[in-house]
């Protein structure tokens, strides 16, 4: 039995790939998953006892964006649709298997001293 080169390998899926897409070859099983069209993003931050901010944040959406997605005025698409199907399938994912630091209270940068220390800031 001969040693299997992956470089063959891959060319050889790549071209099967491009029959299949080109209509050449068939007996592929393709899959496409279901994602609800409606998303209800306030029941899902609420049910996390996340603020509007807090859950921006966690998740790397920004903050008008879930305001928008609250208003009604837009609606999540794509990736950001999937992940809150996930989220309000199964609240605890993502920090199950993703490293989620603990949040600071404030949200905001203090303003005044920023970059600077108490000492030349009084000079």
């Amino acid at each position: 039995m001969g040693k299997k080169n992956f470089g063959n390998e891959l060319i050889q899926a790549m071209e099967e790939a491009v029959e299949y897409m080109q209509g050449e070859k068939e007996g592929f099983v393709t899959h496409k998953i279901k994602v609800p069209d409606n998303i209800d993003v306030p029941k899902i931050r609420k049910s996390m006892k996340l603020t509007p901010t807090q859950f921006a944040n966690k998740f790397g959406i920004s903050y008008k964006t879930v305001q928008h997605w609250e208003k009604g005025d837009r609606r999540p698409t794509g990736a950001a649709r999937i992940l809150l199907a996930i989220l309000e399938n199964e609240p605890n994912i993502i920090s199950k298997y993703l490293s989620v630091g603990r949040m600071p209270n404030a949200t905001k940068p203090k303003r005044g001293l920023q970059g600077k220390s108490r000492k030349s800031a009084a000079n």
